[in-house]
């Protein structure tokens, strides 16, 4: 048998969490890994409900549980269950996670290659797939372009690979009191410091999918609220949203449309403009990826989903309005693109937000005609 020395403690912050926890630990306990190089610490974030029942029933093996006694939030959470950890890598992963099996022999061989680096895993999803998997798959698509190696500028926490060098010195920003931005700004920090974050596509970890319409409706203005916290403890990374004040633009120009469309009975232009603009921003945004879909599930698909996504948008870009306004800072700020976006660039906010002018303008064009 190969031997392994590296050592692992996966860290996994959970609240009312009983319908996924079980087989959360189950997942890590079945790793193809000698038994004594890893374990795990849960965090319980003052669950109401069974989970922590569920972890003491259990009984797991090589398991530890650490009960806070007042909601302090996923950053908090991950603190703590860091803070106990001595091994050489922390893994912090989700309670719906399930790990495959071979996880921890691949990032142990990517150790071996950059002792120093932090290393995001693969994401793929199982359960019922849909619209709400779609979007968040195609929002993983720069995971999906890279090769393994290669360097991101974030990773989300539902499969990071922290050295000891790291986790020891560097923490989650307590001030992100719900679970949404800061993974990117702990990414963001660290990578400050000189450190890469090395994406590494065998060491695979499947999420649960998103189905229900109502959660991914909180889930993106939670987002949004969580990226109105990093524009505050971030200010030199970010920007007036000038690709928000695009799409106003977009909606009010449609919307002034249908009333002429309406008044003048000229309806046969309204559509065609409306589903240009919708295909042609996912078709030449996600490039082979929604020509693939094309061919895969029609065009007509691609039109819904991509209109479906644009709504989503709308939802985030209100929390983070919401959070801002909450935070006593300018309503119309957002991360700078060049940050979050491989090749993306501190002006393509306001390229968006001059593509959409001529969208506009085309829309009214087309009522002279």
């Amino acid at each position: 048998m190969i031997e392994y020395p590296t050592t692992f403690t996966f860290v996994m912050p959970c609240y009312n969490s009983d319908k996924y926890i079980k087989q959360g630990i189950e997942s890590i306990l079945s790793i193809n890994y000698p038994k004594d190089k890893f374990c795990t610490i849960v965090v319980d974030d003052c669950s109401t409900d069974r989970t922590v029942s569920i972890i003491k029933e259990g009984k797991f093996k090589n398991t530890r549980l650490i009960e806070l006694s007042k909601n302090l939030g996923p950053a908090n959470a991950r603190n703590i269950g860091k803070s106990k950890a001595s091994t050489d890598y922390v893994i912090f992963i989700d309670t719906e996670t399930k790990l495959d099996k071979n996880i921890l022999q691949n990032y142990a061989e990517a150790a071996k290659k950059f002792p120093k680096a932090v290393f995001c895993g693969k994401i793929e999803f199982y359960g019922h797939k849909n619209l709400n998997t779609e979007i968040i798959e195609r929002r993983n698509i720069f995971y999906m372009r890279q090769g393994s190696d290669s360097d991101l500028l974030w990773a989300a926490t539902n499969n990071l690979c922290v050295p000891k060098e790291v986790y020891k010195n560097y923490s989650f920003n307590p001030q992100f009191s719900i679970a949404a931005s800061e993974d990117i700004d702990f990414c963001f920090r660290i990578r400050d410091e000189g450190y890469k974050i090395l994406y590494n596509n065998k060491s695979i970890a499947y999420h649960k999918s998103f189905d229900s319409f109502k959660s991914a409706i909180a889930r993106m203005f939670r987002y949004g609220k969580g990226t109105s916290i990093f524009v505050k403890v971030q200010p030199k990374k970010n920007q007036f949203a000038w690709e928000f004040l695009g799409r106003v633009i977009i909606l009010l120009s449609f919307i002034l449309m249908l009333f002429l469309a309406y008044k003048s009975n000229r309806w046969e232009y309204l559509l065609w403009p409306f589903f240009h603009y919708m295909f042609s921003t996912y078709y030449l945004f996600y490039g082979n990826y929604a020509k693939a879909k094309v061919r895969e599930k029609g065009v007509l698909f691609v039109i819904l989903t991509s209109i479906y996504e644009n709504f989503l948008t709308w939802i985030y870009q209100l929390g983070v309005i919401f959070g801002n306004i909450k935070n006593k800072q300018s309503p119309f700020l957002n991360i700078n693109p060049k940050y979050i976006s491989e090749g993306g660039h501190g002006g393509l906010g306001l390229i968006w937000f001059i593509d959409d002018i001529i969208i506009a303008f085309f829309f009214f064009s087309l009522l002279f005609f």
